[in-house]
């Protein structure tokens, strides 16, 4: 029943990602292998914009992440959740936890994504 399970997991995720090259779909695929719900920090891509987040859910070849905004330079957690689900090919990339600046309170937290100005600057 695994192999089953596995054979059907590659023929979707292969059907989903097929307007990639085949190197774009074995990357996606590692990372989308190596999401934990809840623990796992990605950059997602939005209508040609970048993202932090963290997964709350994934689903066959999706997944849902609460995303972050940007504040000046950095990022925080806005007012209201931001979920969305976003297709495997759309994560870029798994991040290490966002680093703290500063905190007045845990609503007002402000934290440094280092890793999003490699992409950032792509879509400058």
């Amino acid at each position: 029943m695994y192999l089953f399970n596995l054979y059907f997991f590659i023929i979707i995720f292969l059907f989903c990602c097929c307007n990639d090259d085949e190197e774009s779909v074995l990357t996606n695929m590692a990372l989308y292998c190596k999401i934990r719900p809840n623990k796992t920090f990605v950059i997602v891509e939005y209508e040609q914009e970048y993202f932090p987040g963290i997964v709350k859910n994934k689903k066959n070849t999706k997944v849902e992440v609460s995303n972050m905004v940007m504040s000046l330079t950095n990022w925080k957690w806005p007012d209201k959740e931001d979920r969305l689900w976003y297709h495997s090919a759309q994560i870029k990339e798994i991040i290490k936890d966002p680093e703290l600046v500063t905190a007045t309170s845990s609503r007002s937290a402000i934290y440094a994504v280092p890793e999003i100005e490699k992409f950032r600057s792509k879509s400058v």
